[in-house]
Order: C-alpha cells, then sequence, then structure tokens
C-alpha cells in the first residue's frame, strides 16, 4: 500500500482572529516555505487551492514575488483554482464561477494551476460542482464533508447534466478530512497513525491511501523528512512518499478501480467528524442580505449594463469589475459568509459590504451617463431576458417643484396612467462632467405603472411638470373591500391575526394560515441550531394584528400588518426566560395587478437573545413526499421525513439551503415562496405540509458544547453581536402552484429581478440585448 503524504496549510483568511492578524501568521508562514524550499528542493506544499494567500503574502513581500512564482512554476507550491474557498450554498452560482476564473486567472500568472477541485472544509456541497469543474478542465475533486458515512476513498460522482468526476473522500476516524497526517511533522503517534492507516485501507479502492500533512494554519516542517525515514525503516507493508494531490490522483486513475456513483447534492450528516454544519445557513443573516443584494445588482443590472454599453460605445472596463469580484469573493469565503467567526471579522465584512455598494454606484452612474446621456427623462431597463408585462414601482426626482403634480409620457408621447404612492421633499447631490457638486432641492414622487418591457432592454418615460393635482381615480381598485386585495388571479384575505387567506382564481383552490410567526429558543452556537431542553414555542396564530390600508389603486394594493409579538427574553439550556419581551414586526402585504405572487415586505426590530424567528405558510399539499428547492444551477427535490439520528454525531434536522425559491407540491396543488438573500428552509411533516422560512437565528457563542453536536466545531469564544440586535428588512413572496412548479418559475424569478431606473435624455442604440422565451433562465 502506498501513502501519499500531502503537505498543506489549511488557511481561514478570518475567522477566530481577524484577516490581518491571519495575515502576520500567513507571511511567517510562507517565509518559512520559502527557507524549507531553499534547504529541500524536493519539497512541495500545497496553498490550500486558494490564490488570495499569493496576494496577501505579496502586498507585504513583494520583493518574493518572483521566487514565488518560480517555486510554482516548478510544482514545489500548488495554488488554485479557487481565488477563495468558498461555501457553495449562499453565494450565487454566478460567484462560484467568478471565483474559479479569476483563480484560475491568477494562477496561470504565477505559473501553474492546480488541477484538482479541491474544496477541504466547504459545509456540504451543491449539486452542480462536477459540471462545474469540468467546465475549467477540472476531472477530479478532493473534498470532506458531506458524503456522510466512511465507506470508501474514492468515488464516482455524478452532476444532473450526466458529467462524472472522480471524487475523493478526506477521511479521519478522529481529525478533520483534511487534517488525517498533521501529527506526521512532530513525534509520531503510532496509535493514532495506526487507526488511519487501518480505516483508510479498509476503504481504499486501489493500493494508495492519502494522508493530508497540515491543518488549520500550518506550516511545513522540515522534520516530515526524517519521519517519512523511520517510517519507511518501521513499516514493511506500507510504503510512504512525499507526494502532491495530482500524483495521487494520478496513482488512483492507473489503477481503474469500479467504484461507486454519487449523484446530486452532498449533505448528508455526519458519522464521524465531518460535520454538515447546517446552522450556519441562518446566522448573521444581515450579511446574507446584503452579500444577495449586492450580487443581484452587479449580476443583474451592472454587468448586463457594462455589456450593452460595451456594444453601443466600444468601452468595457473589465479591469475595475474583476477588481469589484475580489471584493464581493472577500466575503465568500467559508467561514466569512457562513457567519462563523468572531464579531470583529464580522464588522470587517459589513465595512467591505459598504465599500462595495459605492464602487456599484459609482459604475452605475459612469455607464448611465455614457449609455443615456445627462437628462431628466425616466429610462427603465427590464433584467429579466424575456418579454414582460409587469406593475413598475419607480421614484422620479423633480427638481424645484411645487409638488402639484406630474403627467407621464411614454416614447411616443402618449400619456400614461399611473398611481402615486407617495410625494416627499428631497434633495439631489451628484458631480457634474466638470467635477462640480451639484446639489439639487426637488420632490420625490413615487408612482406605480403597468408597462411592456423587451428582453434584457429599456424602455424610456417622460414627465411633465402640471398645476393640477394628482388625478388618476380608478374605478378599478385592488382592494375594493377592507382586508381583502384581488387581481386577475389570486384573492387575498387579511385575518384578524395578520395572517393570509389567499383563493387561487385559476384553480379555486384556498390556502389558509399563510404568514404566521413562530418564535423558538435556540441555544446553540454559530454552526449549529440547538433548542433548549424544554422549549416554549410562541406564534401569532393567536394574535389581534393592527391592519391598516395603505395604498389602493388600480396597479398597487397594499397593507400594513403590525404586531406586538411578545416572546422570552432570552433562552438558557434549561428552558426559555419567563420574562417577555416584545418584539415589533410590520409586514407590508401588496398584491400587483397581472402577478401570480403576493409580495410581503418585513420589517423586524430583534431585541431579543438565544432564539430563532421564523414565518410559517401552510402550503395545503397534502402527502406531498418532496419539497423543491434551487441551488446554484439546480433545483434539488428533497424527502419530507424525519431523519434517524442513530449514530450520527450531530442531530439531523431536516432544514436546508435554498437560494430564491423553495416549495412544495403535491401534484394537486402546492406553494412556492420565493425571497431576497434568505437561505433556510424547512417543509414540517405535518398534514399541510407547512413550509418555515428562517428569518432570524440568534446566539452569543462562536462554538460551545452542544447536545445536538457531539464536539465542539471550533473554539469556545463569545460572539455576542450575532445575536443581532438590529432592525432587519426581509422580502419574499407567496406564489400558489398548481400540478408542478416548473411553470411558476418565471414568477418567481420576477420577483426577483426588480426592473431597475436611471434618469437620463435618450434611449442606447442597441435597446434589447437579447431574449429568451422557453423554460431557460439566465
Amino acid at each position: 500500500m502506498i501513502v501519499h503524504i500531502v503537505p498543506h496549510t489549511h488557511w481561514d483568511r478570518e475567522w477566530c482572529l481577524t484577516f490581518q492578524e491571519y495575515r502576520v501568521k500567513l507571511v511567517r508562514m510562507i517565509d518559512k516555505l520559502i527557507k524549507v524550499l531553499e534547504n529541500y528542493p524536493d519539497f512541495k506544499f500545497l496553498l490550500d487551492g486558494q490564490t488570495i494567500i499569493l496576494e496577501d503574502y505579496l502586498e507585504i513581500k513583494s520583493e518574493r514575488e518572483e521566487k514565488l512564482k518560480e517555486y510554482i512554476r516548478n510544482k514545489n507550491i500548488f495554488v488554485g483554482p479557487w481565488y477563495v474557498s468558498p461555501d457553495e450554498f449562499l453565494v450565487s452560482g454566478e460567484s462560484l464561477i467568478r471565483n474559479l476564473l479569476i483563480g484560475s486567472k491568477i494562477s496561470e500568472k504565477y505559473g501553474n494551476r492546480l488541477n484538482v477541485g479541491y474544496v477541504p472544509d466547504s459545509f456540504g456541497h451543491i449539486s452542480q460542482l462536477p459540471q462545474i469543474f469540468k467546465g475549467f478542465n477540472i476531472e477530479d475533486i478532493i473534498l470532506w464533508r458531506g458524503i456522510g458515512k466512511k465507506e470508501s476513498l474514492e468515488y464516482t460522482w455524478k452532476a444532473p447534466n450526466g458529467e462524472k468526476v472522480l471524487l475523493i473522500h478526506l477521511q479521519s476516524p478522529i481529525y478533520s478530512g483534511y487534517s488525517n497526517g498533521w501529527y506526521l511533522s512532530y513525534e509520531i503517534p503510532f496509535d493514532i497513525l495506526n487507526s488511519h492507516l487501518g480505516m483508510l485501507s479498509k476503504n481504499a479502492n486501489t493500493p494508495n491511501i492519502i494522508l493530508m500533512n497540515g491543518r488549520d494554519h500550518a506550516e511545513p516542517s522540515e522534520k516530515l523528512f526524517e519521519n517519512i525515514k523511520k517510517l519507511g525503516e518501521i513499516y514493511k507493508d506500507y510504503n510512504f512518499i512525499l507526494s502532491t494531490l495530482e500524483d495521487y490522483i494520478e496513482a488512483v486513475k492507473k489503477n481503474n478501480p469500479k467504484l461507486k456513483v454519487l449523484e446530486g447534492e452532498l449533505r448528508n450528516y455526519s458519522f464521524g467528524t465531518d460535520y454538515l454544519l447546517s446552522g450556519v445557513l441562518s446566522v448573521r443573516n444581515h450579511l446574507k442580505l446584503s452579500n444577495f443584494k449586492i450580487c443581484q445588482k452587479v449580476e443583474r443590472v451592472l454587468e448586463p449594463l457594462s455589456v450593452i454599453n460595451y456594444i453601443n460605445s466600444g468601452f468595457y472596463d473589465s479591469t475595475y469589475l474583476e477588481y469589484l469580484w475580489k471584493l464581493i469573493l472577500r466575503n465568500h469565503a467559508h467561514d466569512s459568509i457562513c457567519g462563523c467567526g468572531i464579531d470583529e471579522v464580522h464588522a470587517e465584512m459589513e465595512g467591505r459590504f459598504v465599500n462595495i455598494e459605492g464602487l456599484i454606484r459609482e459604475l452605475l452612474r459612469e455607464i448611465s451617463v455614457n449609455l443615456f446621456g445627462r437628462g431628466e427623462d425616466i429610462i427603465l431597463f427590464n433584467p429579466s431576458c424575456w418579454e414582460r408585462r409587469t406593475v413598475v414601482v419607480i421614484p422620479i426626482f423633480v427638481k424645484e417643484d411645487s409638488g402639484r403634480g406630474i403627467k407621464i409620457y411614454d416614447e411616443d408621447g402618449r400619456e400614461l396612467e399611473y398611481q402615486l404612492l407617495s410625494l416627499k421633499d428631497t434633495y439631489r447631490f451628484y458631480m457634474d462632467e466638470k467635477n462640480i457638486r451639484i446639489n439639487e432641492k426637488g420632490k420625490e414622487y413615487r408612482i406605480s405603472l403597468e408597462l411592456d418591457f423587451p428582453g434584457l432592454g429599456f424602455r424610456k418615460l417622460k414627465f411633465e411638470k402640471v398645476e393640477e393635482r394628482y388625478s388618476f381615480i380608478s374605478d378599478k381598485k385592488i382592494s375594493e373591500s377592507f382586508g381583502v386585495l384581488e387581481n386577475e388571479y389570486l384573492k387575498v384575505y387579511i385575518q384578524t391575526n395578520g395572517s393570509l387567506m389567499v383563493e387561487d382564481k385559476e384553480t379555486r383552490e384556498i390556502y389558509k394560515n399563510l404568514h404566521i410567526f413562530e418564535d423558538g429558543g435556540d441555544v446553540g452556537d454559530l454552526y449549529n441550531y440547538s433548542p433548549p431542553y424544554i422549549d416554549r414555542i410562541y406564534t401569532t396564530y393567536g394574535l389581534s394584528a393592527n391592519i391598516s390600508l395603505i395604498h389602493n389603486g388600480k396597479f398597487l394594493g397594499e397593507y400594513l400588518i403590525e404586531y406586538d409579538f411578545q416572546i422570552p427574553e432570552d433562552t438558557k439550556d434549561e428552558g426559555r426566560s419567563e420574562k417577555l419581551i416584545k418584539i415589533p414586526i410590520k409586514s407590508y402585504v401588496s398584491l400587483r395587478k397581472g402577478e401570480k405572487c403576493i409580495r410581503i415586505r418585513t420589517q423586524v426590530r430583534n431585541n431579543v437573545k438565544n432564539h430563532r424567528l421564523r414565518v410559517l405558510f401552510e402550503s395545503s399539499a397534502q402527502n406531498s413526499t418532496t419539497s423543491f428547492a434551487y441551488i446554484p444551477f439546480d433545483i434539488v427535490e428533497r424527502k419530507i421525513e424525519a431523519l434517524d439520528p442513530k449514530g450520527k454525531n450531530e442531530y439531523p434536522y431536516n432544514f436546508h439551503p435554498f437560494q430564491c425559491f423553495m416549495g412544495t407540491c403535491n401534484g394537486k396543488r402546492g406553494l412556492m415562496i420565493s425571497s431576497k438573500g434568505l437561505y433556510e428552509y424547512e417543509v414540517l411533516d405535518d398534514q399541510e405540509r407547512t413550509i418555515a422560512l428562517t428569518l432570524i437565528r440568534a446566539v452569543g457563542f462562536l462554538s460551545k458544547e452542544l447536545p445536538s453536536r457531539y464536539n465542539i466545531a471550533g473554539p469556545i469564544i463569545e460572539t455576542p453581536s450575532a445575536q443581532c440586535i438590529r432592525d432587519f428588512e426581509f422580502e419574499y413572496a407567496i406564489i400558489p402552484i398548481k400540478d408542478n412548479y416548473e411553470s411558476y418559475l418565471k414568477y418567481a424569478f420576477e420577483f426577483l429581478e426588480d426592473v431597475e431606473n436611471f434618469q437620463g435624455e435618450y434611449l442606447p442604440k442597441i435597446s434589447s440585448l437579447f431574449e429568451i422565451n422557453d423554460s431557460v433562465f439566465l
């Protein structure tokens, strides 16, 4: 049996120390690596599959760049293919592609890219990862978490499109899979080594096994050479060699083993050390909401407009866009976007988000001036790739205005009917082409109107100041009677407790008990949910809500529902506190003309600790056996069933990740929930198949001992800011569905892809990029 020993470090850029604290250690580690390579020219070392490590080091030691290039070119140091080591479920599919594009580009700049899909510590793996890696000419993946049982070291992993890769499962009976040989840099603990050799030899399908000689923030060790020599003298049945991931995979493939095929996502709860840590899906949700908003703006607005700008003017700012993506990706490292670091780390993330938002605003300003000129007309951009008739809500700034009124006209001069939603005094500040600061006083008219749009294209509207007050008072209103919203497709009844009853007018199906808030205790940590020994669940089911109509017209009706939700002030291991605190909740429930979804914007002021707040929707899909959920480049179906915790080291709760939309259907009827930046859901195993959408999970420790997990998942550090004592705003939509979800996906995407508005003078020469009107989504 050949034992491939692979020296490496696993480098969390920020986690239980801040980035700058870890960078001091990084510089010391790479300095030592260069010294080891000078003394041992045959040494090999893996820099954790990410290239940002090079940038972080060379920012301090720029004089070492050529030396690093030499070692990377000669395959002494392996870098890439990632820019950062990401979480796969909490970031967009596009960001995963950019991560690999930028990582590959940097790797090639320095002389060589690791040709292995190395994903040592992501908390589960998306189903399309094999296809993504194959797109980068990477046909082999090495990973740790998500497989569950340690039955085999090698598998074939099949993506939904049929692409197949060789998968290597890193295993250890006691350590992280990527640390199963870290101890070989010290005095050899033969009992630990023997346990690893026994388990790995048993599970191997070829005469090759792998020991990863490294751990979190490990430095290279010259003692490894001495130990390899010693092991060769002691063990007669094993051949210990210094190796690389690529050499190990080549040796495995030479044996052409027949392997078990894995299909789909890898999110199995562990029987050993490889915890799934599913609680990260909903901690520090404010970070996840910010990230979603930013990625939507970049992917759906800034980059399409940049391409249209290139087509119209020949200018495309690739340098700035790549820099912008690097800034975004620095918040996508798995411990960062998962929210499972110390408080200072996530405070830095918030600062990075502020910087990113500022850069996006200025790049959009420059592009809009180039595309539309400077003017007061309203330019609207449809980010969806299909023709679309929709009600839009747009703010219009009118300078030096008396507030008497405005008229709206389309490109052909036809006056358009609109609904006035609000009018307020405001100011506008910008820099003109001479860099003169401009401050303008005026009014902001917030209006709604219905328009047709080309796919990935534009409309232009003009406005005219008039002395008449707003005069479009329609006979037809979305809310004809108090507490009821109705359009062509849906009829929504607001109940006295604030919940919704919905009639699907096409199918005549009735959906009851939609949008009920539920709060339970949570004494877990940033990695895992864990209820107290005696939990008390509170809901708004029996409350009396304050309900008020705030907008009502031909195009849009909206109600404000306010709750005084009393829940326990805190939760301890033994149970929830007796003292109750009011947590204010405001939900704005709206229905627009021609839409098949009910839009909800919920504002919550969280002022209690150690709890989990969810919102519940009875799907009425009795006896449905699966839920469906979008994850990057795939829609997965998951069984609705209680999971057996027997033998598992982590309690297998039945909540799952999703992006953009999820739901359940029994073939006759069901429910889809679309959301902007929320990532955790559960379909309860009850009669009505209630969907639970997690809004807030507030806890106070990075890691600690839990009844729901066998061991700690990191250092025991208090994280007071993870209690999320702050204001939140969530946006989500309810979409009743018939026989299957495929024909309703367009409505979920249209909720997510808001029409973007600018002010300018003219439309670009090419006013629609392209259109896709089949069941294909961009």
